[in-house]
């Protein structure tokens, strides 16, 4: 095997590790975000009764990632861990080949609030990772050259799997340490809500779909055209929207205080100067 092979190899297995490192990460530092989307998968599968494992799943999930990419890193017990990374992998990937399909949810929350995917950004990007993956076990499995494993690798290969499930362990009970939501702090909600007067609005093309009641036949229309006008010719099927231009978002979108009759008091909290509002789960 050639130096340059050598290199491309190191440099496949490094990036998978980091891929890794990070997706266990940022997932882990909000575990209870994690849980929530867990829930969504659940719910996708009919399975809502499972959702009480969600946290505890959370957990597990993003330890798993975060010590796998580790250990990739670090290059320790690499058979085992090739092996390791093509299952999780392949797991993923046909997870993401099904979210592309059935569209269960928006974003796969595979890199948490940090990176948003669409569903087919993430089943081309779990392709990649799964094409690395199988080159990473093909190289272990030919190479001759398998360092022994020594004490040293399998206290610092369990110091690693503590430290990556202590992560979402600690951050389960503690606010986010980086927070990728539009709510971190130091973000003056009422301001982030507001949209200028001159920002662009989103663009739409309208069809309307009507029947030709002669023949049955369903046909597009522009919200334009008047042919549809004609009601003893044409039956109304429904309307269709289609985004064409994305207009301005502000960093916050949707946010609401209500009492416990349902009524909004937002606007009223938003004014009171010196606020504090604690928040009481149990």
């Amino acid at each position: 095997m050639n130096k340059y092979k050598k290199r491309l190899l190191i440099v496949n297995r490094i990036l998978l590790g980091i891929v890794y490192i990070c997706s266990g990460l940022v997932k882990g530092i909000d575990p209870m975000g994690t849980s929530i989307k867990i829930d969504e998968y659940l719910s996708s599968f009919s399975l809502e009764a499972l959702s009480s494992l969600s946290p505890f799943g959370s957990i597990v999930l993003c330890g798993i990632e975060l010590f796998l990419g580790l250990m990739l890193l670090f290059n320790l017990h690499k058979r085992i861990i090739s092996y390791l990374a093509l299952a999780v992998t392949s797991v993923f990937t046909v997870m993401t080949i099904y979210i592309y399909i059935a569209s269960p949810v928006a974003d796969c929350g595979c890199f948490g609030d940090a990176i948003k995917l669409t569903n087919a950004e993430t089943m081309f990007k779990n392709f990649i990772l799964e094409a690395m993956a199988i080159v990473l076990l093909l190289s272990t499995l030919k190479s001759s050259k398998l360092l022994k494993v020594t004490k040293f690798d399998n206290i610092f290969s369990v110091l690693l799997a503590v430290y990556a499930f202590a992560i979402p362990t600690y951050s389960t009970y503690t606010v986010p340490a980086i927070d990728f939501l539009p709510y971190n702090i130091g973000v003056n909600i009422p301001e982030a809500m507001l949209v200028p007067q001159d920002a662009q609005r989103d663009e739409y093309e309208i069809k309307l779909i009507y029947k030709n009641i002669p023949d049955g036949n369903l046909v597009e229309f522009s919200d334009t055209d008047t042919t549809w006008y004609d009601s003893s010719k044409w039956e109304f099927v429904k309307t269709e929207s289609k985004l064409v231009k994305k207009g301005f978002s502000p960093l916050i979108s949707h946010f609401d205080i209500v009492d416990n009759l349902g009524q909004s008091v937002y606007v009223d909290l938003m004014n009171k100067k010196n606020l504090v509002l604690l928040v009481v789960y149990n």
